[in-house]
């Protein structure tokens, strides 16, 4: 008699058991890292409840076992971390926005004073040749603490999207990895592995083969036989594109500068650090950082004498150009990270080299250079500095993020960063610290931006409120300062009490301001063929 059940897929043989546990964690980690990049309203609610939820348990778990089983075993402070879980939980249940600053300033204090130890206690215990990795470790503790202390609300948004993001990198992997499992024992041995083995295999089998790597270093590094010309090529270029650049800020156009990045070479020794750091070549590191760090002086140097010579066709303080390089924020950060990784994978795969342009485009690195000459001229050095933040910030992401994919594209394998895992973690542990420490002014720049257009959004509803519903008065610009807040109104209608409006805009912002109105009469002109111009005025001046 034949058998006609459909066989099972985790015991049929020669065909993929594409239904196993590796295959069904990967897809929940792939749609948990989608669900809450989607829908991020619903998902942060959720780890909130159930992290409070989580700590009240645990905490609540922990005292009942100490009170009403009498038991005295537990150290005294273990008693004091399940009151501080039950309260942190609670907290994060009910009073969550008050509860998350406590804990990052709490825990952002913490990390400083213990790197702040850590980097006192390696020095004092340096004999001879220096550990720097202790070191290193401090200085992240230092600057992971500092970014919670001042930008916390940002890093923990900056965290919970990496970890969606991972776990969706994660999850496409064990999918991937789990399909090719054609017996019962390749399955077993799936599950039993776990997360971290599964991805660390799949990366071990991630090789581009020693001809490719040998072809894209030879594009990204001046080295011998073309070592003249490649230098003398990259140099005439990035010092026209400099000039074309600080010539475009110089007359406010966009299209120009967009030109002046597409011929910008500076992207290529930033490309060359990271391919670098990854594979182990230190004398390739440095001498990229050495080439970035000459074309950063050097551009900055050709638009201070471009600047200094051209005149300025647009006034600074209206310049768009000058203007959206000295606030960067951490929207600047996030393009620099998606540029990197965008560039770096161009780099390595041939099928979308086209891309590169695109790149240089979306990360600006030379135009902020140029913003930094012209202003270093105007006598602007606080300007000057807001642009070499924004070009740092390019700079530090760029690498970042193409170290991570050029790992993952395996054009730097595993044993690479395992052989020397002790130059790659310093390298990019300084890098992380720098990070870190570039996060706090972004996050600040952009918490004053945030709460600026909140306030004006605040106050141009107040504003909307006090004139009425009827009322033909329409309101205009809005600038909202630290004490004076100035409003533009026009029509033909009588004012309401300013008095009024000053008191609602103080209750509504949370502090005391002075209210500066200016007041536009409207007149209306009526033409008949019989009687003319005719103008009327329906109302009058405060």
């Amino acid at each position: 008699m034949t058998d006609t059940r459909r066989p099972d897929p985790l015991t049929a043989e020669g065909d993929p058991t594409w239904l196993n546990p590796a295959t069904i964690k990967g897809a929940i980690a792939v749609a948990v890292g989608l669900l809450f990049l989607l829908f991020p309203g619903a998902s942060v609610p959720l780890i909130r409840y159930g992290l409070g939820g989580a700590l009240v348990f645990v905490g609540a778990s922990d005292l009942w076992s100490y009170f009403a089983r009498h038991d005295r075993t537990q150290p005294r402070y273990r008693l004091i971390a399940a009151v501080i879980a039950v309260i942190a939980g609670i907290g994060l249940i009910a009073w969550p926005a008050q509860t998350v600053r406590v804990v990052e300033i709490i825990f952002g204090l913490y990390l400083v004073l213990q790197g702040i130890n850590i980097v006192i206690r390696t020095i004092n215990t340096w004999e001879g040749k220096p550990s720097g990795f202790p070191l290193l470790r401090g200085l992240v503790y230092i600057g992971f603490g500092a970014a919670m202390f001042l930008v916390g609300e940002f890093l923990l948004s900056t965290l919970l999207v990496a970890g969606a993001i991972l776990a969706i990198v994660a999850g496409l992997i064990m999918v991937g990895y789990g399909a090719q499992a054609r017996t019962p024992e390749e399955a077993a041995a799936l599950d039993s592995a776990g997360i971290l083995a599964i991805v660390v295999a799949w990366l071990n089998e991630r090789d581009l083969g020693s001809d490719k790597r040998a072809t894209v270093a030879n594009t990204l590094y001046f080295e011998a036989p073309d070592l003249v010309h490649k230098l003398v090529s990259y140099t005439v270029m990035l010092g026209l594109s400099v000039s074309i650049a600080t010539l475009a800020i110089l007359q406010d156009s966009t299209a120009v500068v967009i030109g002046a990045m597409l011929i910008a070479p500076l992207m290529t020794p930033i490309m060359g650090t990271a391919a670098a750091i990854v594979n182990g070549w230190r004398g390739r590191m440095v001498w990229s950082l050495i080439v970035v760090g000459i074309s950063v002086v050097g551009a900055i140097g050709v638009a201070w004498v471009v600047a200094t010579w051209a005149p300025a066709l647009v006034p600074a303080a209206t310049n768009s150009q000058i203007t959206s390089r000295i606030s960067p924020t951490l929207l600047d950060m996030g393009i620099a990270l998606a540029a990197g990784a965008a560039g770096a994978y161009a780099t390595v795969d041939d099928r979308v080299s086209a891309s590169l342009p695109g790149v240089a485009i979306a990360v600006a690195l030379v135009p902020p250079l140029g913003v930094v000459g012209v202003t270093l001229t105007l006598g602007m050095g606080g300007d000057a500095l807001g642009a070499f933040l924004l070009f740092s910030t390019n700079f530090v992401s760029i690498i970042l993020a193409s170290v991570v994919v050029f790992v993952l594209t395996g054009f730097s394998p595993v044993r690479h960063f395992i052989e020397h895992r002790g130059d790659v973690i310093n390298v990019l542990g300084t890098l992380v610290v720098g990070g870190l420490l570039i996060m706090i002014p972004l996050g600040l720049t952009g918490a004053a931006i945030l709460n600026t257009a909140s306030d004006k959004a605040a106050a141009q509803e107040v504003t909307q409120e006090w004139l009425g519903e009827s009322s033909d008065l329409e309101v205009g610009p809005i600038t909202v300062g630290d004490v004076v807040v100035s409003i533009d109104i026009s029509g033909s209608d009588d004012l309401p009490a300013i008095e009024e409006l000053e008191d609602a805009l103080s209750e509504t912002l949370g502090r005391a301001v002075t209210l500066n109105v200016e007041y536009f009469k409207t007149v209306r002109f009526e033409y008949s063929d019989s009687g003319g111009l005719d103008a009327t005025d329906s109302g009058s001046s405060p």
